[in-house]
């Protein structure tokens, strides 16, 4: 097998028919498209009888459930753990073993195993022989994407002291404790690889160059027709935050911690209730500034970048194989002083939508209104619980005054309590003539 692939040029070679194909991430480097397209093909062999040479054990939720459960962990804020139940990992590696096919699995989590986890991953779900991909991207273009994630499991640091903290050398790992086990993409590539082998291992360098790279290579490794990844309809946008709309769920991260709000609300409300709605509604206009990295800040991302090339390119030889570029990986966007402000007032648009994303949530545990929501077979945020997606856009904020803004809140939540009187009304009913039956 050769070890270099020019994506663009060239076709990756496919693995071996039957292989246990195991995606492990990292985190913000394509995985949300990956596992949508992958719940989605998933979706298309089980609801819609569509055949193709994969086998996906579980949707992405259940998967992520597994790897989080092999690796010991627990999801929620210190002191307010919540384990997740050991039967996903049992459920993945019994639908695994009775697969004969190629099984595709993802979680972004398992990049952060050790080895023994990563020992014991192989040879539960294919005595030793798996195949792994990771996706990379350059590291100045992760801090960002990295920094929005943590904010939004309720992280309370600014980007630009979050930003010293984790670039100090050695780096304040107590800060975000994951953030350099996921991202030191070296060091994740060497423990890996010293456990199931070079030949087994594959990168796939993300160019921005060329957005159709990803899929197509994952088509490509599962031998799969060419664009039936790149095909199916787009999933969740996960766009960036702007600066206003980071530091407006910052400082309300700051509040809610402050108060003790419980994960599983702060989850259940903010993270898909509240933040879900304002990415997916709002389109920012030029007037929204771009969250950016400090010209000190990509220097030294530029740094390490040119570090994890040099350790995958000393690894080639030894079989690993590469799709991409690995210049890519010492990338940098252009450099923008940051001037020590941060916004004091929020655009009308984003703080209506997180508002309504709260009350949507809270009404019916979706981040949009029943009416809002177009049908979408991926009803859950790949590798977390979450809402559905928004493909329509019926309510504009700008177009509404103040008492309009007011009239929709209140006309849903009354849709909800009607509905809540509705459904207890026909329980009630189920009850006495089921009791009148008995008697």
């Amino acid at each position: 097998m050769p070890n270099s692939t020019d994506a663009r040029s060239s076709r990756a070679e496919a693995f071996p028919a039957g292989s246990r194909v195991l995606h492990i991430g990292a985190p913000k480097t394509g995985t949300t498209a990956i596992q949508a397209a992958q719940g989605q093909l998933r979706a298309a062999a089980v609801d819609g009888g569509v055949k193709h040479s994969v086998t996906i054990p579980g949707n992405p939720l259940e998967q992520a459930r597994a790897a989080l459960t092999v690796m010991g962990r627990s999801t929620g804020w210190a002191g307010d753990m919540q384990a997740v139940p050991a039967k996903y990992w049992t459920r993945l590696v019994q639908r695994t073993r009775e697969s004969s096919a190629t099984v595709f699995i993802s979680s972004e989590y398992l990049c952060e195993a050790d080895r023994p986890t990563i020992r014991r991953i192989a040879d539960e779900l294919a005595d030793g022989d798996v195949r792994v991909v990771m996706t990379l991207r350059p590291l100045a273009r992760i801090l960002p994407s990295a920094w929005q994630q943590y904010l939004k499991s309720g992280h309370e640091l600014p980007y630009q002291r979050w930003l010293k903290a984790v670039l100090a050398d050695p780096p304040k790992t107590s800060v975000t404790p994951s953030f350099w086990p996921r991202h030191d993409q070296g060091a994740v590539i060497e423990r890996w690889v010293s456990e199931i082998g070079a030949d087994r291992f594959t990168v796939v360098i993300l160019d921005p160059d060329d957005r159709g790279l990803l899929l197509r290579s994952f088509d490509d490794l599962l031998a799969l027709p060419v664009g039936t990844l790149a095909n199916l309809p787009a999933g969740q946008q996960n766009r960036s935050m702007t600066t206003t709309e980071a530091e407006l769920f910052r400082r309300l991260n700051i509040a809610l911690r402050r108060n003790r709000l419980s994960y599983e609300n702060y989850s259940h409300l903010i993270r898909y209730g509240a933040i879900m709605r304002t990415v997916e509604r709002v389109t920012p206009g030029p007037e929204m500034v771009k969250l950016t990295t400090p010209a000190w800040a990509l220097k030294r991302a530029v740094e390490l970048g040119t570090g994890y090339q040099e350790r995958i390119e000393a690894l080639r030889s030894a079989g690993l194989t590469v799709i991409g570029d690995p210049r890519r990986l010492s990338d940098a966007p252009p450099p923008v002083e940051f001037d020590g402000d941060l916004p004091d007032t929020v655009e009308l648009t984003v703080a209506v939508e997180a508002l309504l994303g709260v009350v949507s949530r809270a009404a019916n545990g979706k981040a949009f209104f029943p009416d809002e929501v177009q049908s979408d077979p991926t009803s859950h945020t790949p590798g977390m619980p979450g809402g559905g997606r928004s493909q329509s856009h019926l309510i504009s904020p700008n177009d509404l005054t103040f008492r309009q803004l007011a009239g929709v809140l209140i006309n849903h939540l009354r849709r909800a309590a009607r509905r809540r009187v509705r459904n207890a009304w026909a329980a009630l009913k189920a009850r006495f003539r089921s009791s009148t039956e008995v008697e």
